[in-house]
């Protein structure tokens, strides 16, 4: 069996990348290896019908939309895709014991640790199973974005590509706007329940219906093991609230549907003046932009690399309220018709003979996951290339 695992997507890049003005993504190990490319188009998608839990899947899943007919809006590429729909599937990889159909090119977003989803010591830790048992998040905390792609270590033909987005650590926004702010709250401008405290500086807003420190008014301290709920110093937070750890205090009372700084969950805080609504963040501004974020991880579905330009789309970095990757620079033109060149087949490069033997890292050396989909793609001479997005 001959197989390698590789690493790549919007993350810090670990390899020096070519002068050219685009790369295409190789086996890493192999640089005169052949290139990726998928042999037929439309390449078929499927978008997980929850989309993002804070730009709503409407929201969401409209901006991905967008995403894909962006790479195919260049006049002098032939490249489509073909959308498959919204489907309730949560799990990503390869599966060559399967009928074709059975393997969606799906995208999804993990809205859940795996340390936080799955039990400790589930076998799935050690396996690399986690994300598709639990739907969540496996991966590092910095990566926002993820794709892993299947293909021919023969040919370079890509099999198969799923991109997952990290909602357990970033706030996603699908709307225009100003970018958001990630500095405190100007505590003269505490929310509706909510006071700065103390009186003076420096200063915080509490939010004295559960606020150990504050309970009730600046200053009224619940000691530990008394918590705050309504107001008031108890023993166990009321229905409806849920124990929740405070940079002020041990532990406070959070309401999951309304608290800014536990929304849906113990410390998922919104930003920029953001207000928690239903257990998600409702943002005034620009936080990690979905369609920033999937038209940089689709370059990676069809078959790109990063770039060291800091403008073009397939820049391995994104800051906060970043939407520049929203649409191609010149570099990303040219790759995507070099590859997809209107009015003829798709072109390959490198070595499509070279096979390869063992496992390596590629730009974030993200290799975890990888053992189950490596041991079914050996069979067919099949490699698995991951590639993911990271906020600097």
């Amino acid at each position: 069996m001959r197989t390698l695992a590789l690493a790549a997507g919007l993350a810090v890049a670990a390899l020096p990348l070519s002068a050219s003005a685009f790369n295409r993504s190789r086996p890493q190990n192999n640089p005169s290896g052949p290139c990726l490319y998928w042999p037929q188009v439309p390449v078929p998608f499927s978008l997980n019908q929850a989309g993002s839990k804070d730009a709503t899947a409407a929201g969401s899943l409209a901006a991905a939309r967008r995403s894909f007919e962006t790479w195919t809006l260049p006049s002098c590429t032939h490249l489509q895709f073909r959308d498959m729909g919204d489907t309730d599937r949560t799990d990503v990889g390869f599966n060559p014991k399967v009928n074709a159909t059975d393997n969606l090119n799906l995208i999804v977003w993990r809205d859940k640790k795996c340390t936080d989803a799955a039990p400790a010591g589930d076998p799935c830790f050690a396996l690399g199973t986690c994300a598709n048992t639990y739907n969540c998040w496996e991966q590092q905390d910095g990566t926002i974005a993820l794709t892993t792609t299947t293909y021919s270590n023969k040919t370079g033909e890509i099999l198969d590509a799923d991109i997952e987005l990290n909602g357990s650590n970033f706030i996603f926004t699908a709307q225009d706007g100003s970018a958001c702010s990630t500095a405190a709250p100007d505590p003269a401008h505490c929310p509706s329940g909510w006071q700065a405290c103390p009186v003076g500086k420096p200063f915080y807003c509490a939010e004295l219906a559960v606020d150990p420190s504050n309970c009730g008014a600046c200053g009224t301290v619940c000691s530990s093991p008394v918590l705050c709920s309504s107001g008031k110093c108890v023993a166990s937070c009321d229905p409806g609230l849920a124990k929740c750890p405070s940079e002020q205090s041990a532990t406070y009372c959070a309401n999951f549907a309304s608290d800014a700084s536990n929304c849906g969950e113990c410390g998922r805080t919104c930003i920029g003046g953001g207000t928690c609504s239903a257990g998600r963040c409702v943002e005034p501004c620009v936080a990690t932009d979905v369609e920033n974020t999937l038209t940089h991880e689709i370059g990676h579905f069809i078959g790109l690399d990063h770039v060291n330009d800091a403008n073009a789309t397939m820049y391995s970095r994104a800051d906060i309220g970043e939407t520049k990757k929203r649409s191609l620079a010149q570099d990303d033109i040219d790759g995507d018709c070099t590859i997809y060149p209107a009015g003829a087949a798709p072109t390959t490069c490198g070595d499509a003979s070279n096979n390869l033997t063992g496992s390596g890292g590629g730009c974030t050396c993200a290799s975890a996951g990888a053992g189950p989909l490596i041991a079914l793609a050996g069979a067919l001479l099949l490699g698995l290339r991951r590639a993911s997005l990271r906020r600097p």
